[in-house]
């Protein structure tokens, strides 16, 4: 008789599941890496993925750099065009001062011409004795031969001519300034060519006088005035 001991059944080790291999797989790999490198790139575990985006890197720099330069060529370019702007702006309005002063230049020349052709007959005729009585003659009921007393358009007030009798004989501005026409002026202008002051416009009347009109005239007195 052969007789059999029975107990316990030996404990062997159970097998490791599937997700626990691959687990000490995926163990190994990580072990196997640079631990000095970003979580980034450990977490990729491969290589050839860590190469890709070290290589993606300098590209994005290179595009930030290239838009940084672009926005700061085109502001540059915006800065010139705004200046060039403000220049033509600026000529353009001294254009139209100019035109505006030789207008109104004339209108009061013609105005003392009209006040001093208006006297009553069997009287001698005279000028002006205030800007005012351009607007309203003193010597008439309802005589007047400006609409309105105009100021100096480039802003720095009439200086008035003085005729031989005490009167106003012309106007002319007091602005020392360069003008920026200098030639190809009217007839009615042809003495301001290559004048080198708005001053040396003078709107001046005078009686008899060959003198074209807007010429100044080579022996007057002026007096400044507020307008």
């Amino acid at each position: 008789m052969r007789v059999v001991s029975i107990g316990p059944a030996p404990l062997t080790p159970p097998s490791p599941s599937r997700g626990e291999g691959v687990f000490s797989k995926v163990h190994q790999v990580y072990s196997s890496e640079n631990n000095s490198q970003p979580l980034a790139f450990r977490s990729f575990g491969h290589p050839s993925s860590r190469r890709v985006v070290e290589e993606c890197r300098p590209r994005f720099f290179n595009e930030a750099g290239y838009a940084y330069v672009m926005v700061l060529a085109a502001a540059v370019v915006l800065a010139i065009l705004a200046g060039t702007a403000a220049i033509l702006a600026s000529y353009d309005v001294r254009h139209d001062r100019e035109e505006e002063l030789l207008f109104r230049g004339l209108a009061y020349e013609r105005a003392i011409q009209s006040f001093y052709l208006s006297n009553q007959p069997g009287t001698t005729p005279s000028f002006p004795r205030r800007l005012e009585d351009l607007l309203l003659d003193p010597r008439f009921t309802h005589q007047r031969y400006l609409r309105t007393l105009y100021p100096d358009p480039v802003g720095k007030g009439w200086s008035l001519v003085q005729a031989p009798d005490g009167g106003i004989a012309g106007v002319a501005s007091q602005s020392k300034e360069r003008p920026l026409k200098q030639d190809n002026f009217p007839d009615v202008f042809s003495g301001f060519t290559g004048a080198q002051h708005y001053s040396d416009w003078i709107f001046l009347y005078q009686p008899g006088s060959t003198t074209l009109p807007g010429q100044p005239a080579t022996s007057s007195s002026s007096a400044n005035s507020n307008l």
